[in-house]
């Protein structure tokens, strides 16, 4: 058959019909190339260069799109292919409409062969996250966590207060990180995570274990381990659970020795800390968070209520790769005797100026002083252990009452000076 009267797009047509080639190299190919293959003189094409996707480009626009040097990149190619038709004037959009028309058959079928190649040479790597190396006071080496992962801002903040010893409750909206952020606590802190998710069908059997009535062995629940061995509990969701349940385990969070079901009066392991995240402080359902519960004050006073904040800069850096602009949270100088005497001592006016209204007990001074050797700034302490709870109007009359707490010390430090 005689090819030689077809146009070159036809002929390009018939050769992708009949299965011969595709791709770039018939977008590319000559008439003489493809004329050759249909007769069968040829078994197949040239895999087009980017110079050939260039001359390509150029012969659909009748200008020389050759790129000044051999190594240009594709944004090169398609300048030199369309600068003569761009003059002062022109509409822009006929420009565009040229350049697609002339240039998407050949351009996209190059593209579809070197995709890989591309994505190599023009999309940057990951940038390489640093070792995180935190400085605590009483510490001699830093708290690092050098396995590359990026980390929540407040990471530093709350493994403060577990350093500390001090159970915290740690919670925000969805989404934030707070129960990935307790696996990475429990390698900082080189223990094992025990995380559980909860809800109002959790049973004190399940947590705390049961003897077993047929074969009178001791079923031990999911809190014996980490509180015989050590290790990092993270309750997640529990202001869903059982608010009577939860109260149960007032004594296992407070005390240094526990007696289990089984009648075994275990010693609290040293490396024990518990975590606890929620999409609420506690004090019962709101707005998006109906099945929420209200928890006992007496279960509440026993731990540290920490708000945590969305990380755009973390979220930034895990999606796309860019390194995170967020500061990380940083801890202050171990407290003074005379900060951590001035503090129990507010927290004893505080308790004396709001009578029974607020729960202050004595474990606000205990904690808070734990928190302040561990670096965590007075009004952090002040934050989590009394105002947390408090409403807006209460925590005014507090601060007229007994006085701001951080001025407090800083008066104390003048004073020592």
């Amino acid at each position: 058959m005689d090819y030689t009267g077809m146009s070159t797009a036809d002929l390009r047509t018939l050769v992708r019909d009949r299965g011969l080639a595709k791709g770039a190299a018939v977008a590319s190919a000559r008439k003489d190339d493809l004329i050759a293959l249909l007769n069968g003189t040829s078994t197949e094409l040239e895999t087009p260069t980017l110079a050939a996707a260039a001359d390509g480009i150029g012969a659909a626009l009748g200008v020389d799109s050759t790129p000044a040097e051999p190594t240009a990149d594709l944004a090169s190619v398609i300048a030199a292919a369309i600068s003569d038709k761009i003059n002062p004037g022109v509409d822009t959009e006929a420009v565009e409409k040229i350049a697609h028309q002339c240039a998407a058959d050949t351009l996209t079928a190059w593209v579809d062969d070197n995709l890989d190649t591309l994505i190599r040479d023009r999309i940057p790597e990951t940038p390489t996250v640093n070792t995180l190396s935190i400085e605590y006071p009483e510490i001699a080496e830093p708290i690092t966590l050098d396995d590359g992962e990026p980390v929540h801002k407040q990471f530093p903040q709350v493994l403060a207060w577990l350093r500390a010893d001090v159970p915290v409750w740690l919670w925000g909206l969805p989404g934030g990180g707070k129960t990935h952020l307790g696996r990475q606590i429990a390698r900082a802190l080189d223990v094992a995570p025990y995380v559980m998710s909860i809800d109002e069908t959790t049973t004190a059997n399940k947590l705390l274990g049961f003897q077993n009535l047929v074969s009178g062995a001791f079923v031990p629940g999911w809190l014996y381990e980490p509180y015989c061995n050590g290790g990092l509990v993270v309750i997640d969701e529990i202001d869903t659970g059982n608010p009577g349940i939860i109260a149960g385990l007032n004594a296992l969070l407070a005390n240094d020795h526990y007696m289990f079901p089984n009648g075994e009066t275990v010693k609290r392991h040293e490396s024990f800390r518990v975590l606890a995240c929620a999409n609420t402080n506690g004090t019962g359902a709101v707005a998006g968070f109906t099945a929420r519960q209200r928890l006992d004050a007496t279960t509440l006073d026993r731990f540290a209520i920490v708000s945590m904040e969305y990380d755009e800069g973390l979220e930034l850096q895990i999606a796309c790769g860019i390194p995170s602009q967020s500061e990380l949270w940083s801890p202050g100088a171990a407290a003074s005797p005379e900060d951590c005497q001035a503090w129990v001592s507010w927290v004893q006016s505080v308790r004396a100026a709001v009578g029974e209204n607020v729960l202050v007990s004595p474990r606000p001074s205990l904690l808070g002083v734990k928190a302040f050797r561990a670096g965590v700034p007075i009004e952090e302490v002040a934050q989590a252990l009394v105002f947390a709870l408090c409403a807006a109007d209460t925590v005014s009359t507090i601060k007229d009452r007994c006085g701001d707490p951080a001025k407090i010390v800083a008066s104390t430090e003048k004073a020592v000076a």
